[in-house]
């Protein structure tokens, strides 16, 4: 069974990071990673938690290795409608901008200053 410092190491891999990097940032010893890789160890609870921070991952997939269950569709839906409502509102916007900026060429064009 996969520990999760071997899904720690992997991601840190791919990510193209050095675990020197990730152990520094998040104050852990110098090699602490791969000392914990090589003796199979299991990880504090207070480092998992630094560590799924900084991956951003969830404790479960450290833990456990499952990814996170994918939205419902109700909350896809809202997440759609709510993303539609701003869409909207922008529309909006752009249209009174787009109205305000019309205004200004009619009345440079309808000037006669010169």
């Amino acid at each position: 069974m996969e520990k999760a410092i071997d899904r720690i190491m992997h991601e840190i891999a791919l990510r193209g990071l050095k675990p020197s990097t990730v152990e520094r940032d998040l104050s852990l010893s110098n090699g602490y990673l791969a000392t914990m890789k090589k003796r199979k160890g299991s990880l504090s609870e207070d480092i998992l938690i630094k560590v799924a921070d900084y991956l951003n991952f969830s404790l479960n997939y450290l833990l456990k290795g499952e990814k996170e269950p994918p939205p419902s569709n109700n909350d896809n839906m809202t997440y759609n409608q709510e993303l539609i409502e701003a869409l909207k509102g922008q529309v909006e916007i752009l249209k009174n901008a787009l109205n305000d900026k019309q205004k200004i060429i009619e009345i440079l064009s309808n000037k006669t200053d010169y």
